[in-house]
C-alpha cells in the first residue's frame, strides 16, 4: 500500500517518507497493528475499523451504540492479541449511566469473521467528564495493563482502595492475578493523574506517558506498586498538598517536560530499519504537535537523548504503532474538542506512515524533521506554553469549557487577577454571564518575571487595554500573601 506521498524528511542520516494511508476519518484514537498486513483503529464515537495495508481496503468491525462521547470521552484504548486462529480485541470505552454519572469499560471481543462479536465486560470504574485515562496493552506477562485516570479528583490517585489514577493489572479473562501487589486488589501502580499512553519495551518493560497539571507531563518506568507521586508530586516538583510530615517514597519519571507538552499515544521502537529511532520509546503528543523520540540505555531504565521531530506539521498527534517492517504509523487528532490553531484541515484526521525513503526514485525537497527549540522565551511564547491550549491563542478561550480572556473584567481587578493565576480556579461559577465548567490550575511555580509577562501580555492583547505588570510587583504581591 503506498498512500499519498505528504513529504520526504531527513532525520539525522536516514530520509524517511510520509504517507498518508487514510483520510476523513472522524477522531481516531487508538491504532493497532494486527496481523501481517493490517492496521485497526477505534474512533472516538463508537467504531472500530481495520484497514487493509495490502489492498487499501477499509472495513468496519464494530459499532458500540453505548459508547458516550463528549470531549475527551468516547471509545478510547484498544488492544489486539491473536492465538492461533482466536483474535480478542479488548476496548475502553466510557457509558453514560444518568446525568450524574459517567464509567469507564473494559470490554473484550471476538473477531468472527468481519465482525467483532461475543462482548464481555472484565471491568468497569467511576469516570468523569475529564481524566479517564485511557490505555490498555497485553503485556509480556501474559496479563493486560490499562490506565485509569484520576477522573478530576486527585487525591483518589493515592487511595489503594480506588481504581482511579492507577495502573491496572488483570488477567484475559478478568481475574486478578494472585501476584498483583495488593490483596484482591486490580491495583499494579498509583499516583498517576492522567495516562494517555502505554508501551512494552525490552525484557517487557512497561512504560507510561502521562499529563501533568500545568507543569511536568511526564514519561514514567512502571514498576510492581510504585508510587508515582499524584497530586503530592509532580515530576520531581512537590505540589501545595504536600505538607511537610509527608514522607512517601515516590518513583521519579523517566523524563518531565515543563512547559507541557500533552504526551499521548507511545510505542516502543525496537531494531527496525529508522536507525536513529533503535531502543527508543516514540511518543506523539497533542499540545506538543510533535514525535518525541527518547533514546534508552541498555537496561531500559534511563532517557539517555531526547530528540524532537515533525512539530506542527501534522497538528495534534494521538495514536502510534510500529509494524513488523520497522514503519511508524501515527494518528492526528485534529477533528477533536480542541483542536491547534489552523486545524482541521479539510483532509483531517489521517492514518500517516513514516518508512525508510529511497530518495533516488523520488525526487523534490528533502526536509529536516527536527526542529531546534528557540532558548528564548518572549511573554507570546510564554502565552503559547502555558495559557493558549485552554484560553486559545486568540485569547477566546473553548465555550462551556474555558472562559475568554479578550474583555474579560477579572483584568481589571488585580486582587482577584493574582488569586486565579496563584491559586487557581474551581470549576463554576459564571463569567461575563456564562458558566464555564473546566478548573484552572496555579501557576504559583512560575518565576515573578514571567507572571509579570504574561499578565501584561493577556491585559494588552486581544483588544484589551489594561495593566502593566512588573516583576517587582509580583514578588511584593508574593511576599503579602505569606502574612
Amino acid at each position: 500500500m503506498s498512500g499519498k506521498l505528504v513529504g520526504v524528511y531527513r532525520l539525522d542520516t536516514t530520509a524517511v517518507r510520509i504517507d498518508a494511508l487514510a483520510e476523513h476519518l472522524d477522531v481516531p484514537w487508538e491504532l493497532c497493528y494486527v496481523g501481517s498486513d493490517e492496521l485497526w483503529y477505534t474512533l472516538q464515537s463508537g467504531e472500530v475499523w481495520r484497514l487493509n495495508l495490502r489492498d487499501s481496503t477499509k472495513q468496519r468491525l464494530l459499532l458500540i451504540p453505548e459508547v458516550y462521547r463528549y470531549r475527551t470521552l468516547g471509545l478510547l484504548g484498544m488492544t489486539v492479541h491473536k492465538s492461533g486462529e482466536n483474535t480478542q480485541a479488548y476496548l475502553i470505552y466510557n457509558k453514560q449511566l444518568d446525568s450524574a454519572h459517567i464509567v469507564s469499560r473494559l470490554v473484550q471481543y471476538t473477531l468472527r469473521g468481519d465482525s467483532l462479536v461475543q462482548p464481555k465486560k472484565l471491568l468497569e470504574w467511576p469516570g468523569n467528564t475529564g481524566h479517564n485515562g485511557a490505555r490498555v496493552v497485553y503485556g509480556a506477562d501474559n496479563n493486560l495493563y490499562l490506565s485509569a485516570g484520576d477522573r478530576a479528583e486527585g487525591l483518589l490517585a493515592q487511595d489503594l482502595l480506588s481504581p482511579n489514577g492507577k495502573i491496572l493489572r488483570l488477567k484475559p479473562d478478568g481475574q486478578i492475578p494472585v501476584d498483583n501487589p495488593f490483596t484482591n486488589s486490580y491495583v499494579w501502580s498509583y499516583g498517576h493523574r492522567n495516562i494517555q499512553g502505554l508501551a512494552i519495551g525490552r525484557n517487557g518493560k512497561l512504560y507510561a506517558s502521562e499529563h501533568g497539571d500545568a507543569i511536568e507531563d511526564e514519561v514514567n518506568w512502571i514498576q510492581k506498586a510504585k508510587n508515582y507521586g499524584w497530586p503530592l508530586r509532580e515530576g520531581k516538583v512537590y505540589a501545595p498538598q504536600a505538607d511537610s510530615s509527608s514522607n512517601r517514597d515516590f518513583t521519579d519519571p523517566l523524563e518531565s517536560w515543563t512547559p507541557t507538552v500533552a504526551p499521548a499515544a507511545m510505542t516502543y521502537y525496537k531494531d527496525g530499519p529508522i536507525k536513529e529511532w533503535r531502543n527508543c520509546l516514540l511518543l506523539v503528543t497533542l499540545k506538543g504537535s510533535a514525535l518525541y523520540v527518547l533514546q534508552l540505555n541498555e537496561e531500559g531504565n534511563r532517557v539517555v537523548k531526547e530528540q524532537v521531530y515533525f512539530k506542527n506539521s501534522f497538528g495534534r498527534l494521538r495514536g502510534i504503532c510500529v509494524g513488523p517492517d520497522g514503519a511508524v504509523y501515527v494518528t492526528t487528532s485534529n477533528r477533536d474538542w480542541n483542536p491547534a490553531p489552523g486545524y482541521p484541515k479539510v483532509y483531517d484526521d489521517r492514518i500517516l506512515r513514516i518508512a525508510v525513503a529511497h530518495t533516488s526514485s523520488l525526487g523534490g525537497v528533502i526536509k529536516p524533521a527536527m526542529q531546534v527549540v528557540e532558548k528564548r522565551v518572549d511573554a507570546a511564547a510564554l502565552y503559547r506554553n502555558y495559557c493558549a491550549s485552554c484560553h486559545k491563542e486568540n485569547g477566546l478561550g473553548v465555550e462551556g469549557v474555558f472562559p475568554p480572556l479578550k474583555g474579560n473584567p477579572i483584568l481589571n481587578r488585580p486582587t482577584d487577577l493574582f488569586h486565579v493565576v496563584f491559586n487557581g480556579k474551581s470549576p463554576g461559577g459564571k463569567i461575563m454571564g456564562k458558566t464555564y465548567d473546566q478548573a484552572m490550575p496555579g501557576f504559583s511555580f512560575l518565576k515573578d518575571e514571567e507572571v509579570a509577562e504574561i499578565l501584561t501580555y493577556i491585559s494588552q492583547t486581544f483588544g484589551n487595554n489594561s495593566n502593566v505588570f512588573s516583576a517587582t510587583q509580583i514578588t511584593e504581591e508574593r511576599e503579602k500573601r505569606k502574612k
